[in-house]
């Protein structure tokens, strides 16, 4: 009989590196990589304007009213704004377009 009360301790593990999974895995892997790396080029952006369409007036049957873009609370200038009407026969607009 061994003189041993108790087993052995396990030896311990011998590093080999990082392990890529295989098949599929290694795809994922590699696409998942590709999307981090492309979209760590560049710092944060910044979001888009707060858009707001501004009413003056009153909305009635034959009624004017103003229409006002706004971006971040600036009105926008009237030859970079398109406006449209659908259906065409709903209103007209009239005015700086």
């Amino acid at each position: 009989m061994s003189d041993e009360i108790y087993p052995r301790e396990p030896p311990e593990p011998v590093s080999r590196g990082m392990r890529f999974p295989r098949g599929i895995g290694t795809l994922r892997y590699l696409f998942l990589l590709l999307l981090l790396a492309a979209g760590c080029d560049e710092g944060p952006t910044k979001p888009p304007p707060t858009l707001e369409v501004v009413l003056t007036g009153r909305l009635e049957r034959g009624a004017e009213v103003g229409v006002e873009l706004r971006a971040n609370g600036v009105a926008l200038p009237t030859q970079h704004v398109t406006w449209t009407v659908e259906p065409a026969e709903a209103a007209q607009i009239a005015g700086e377009t």
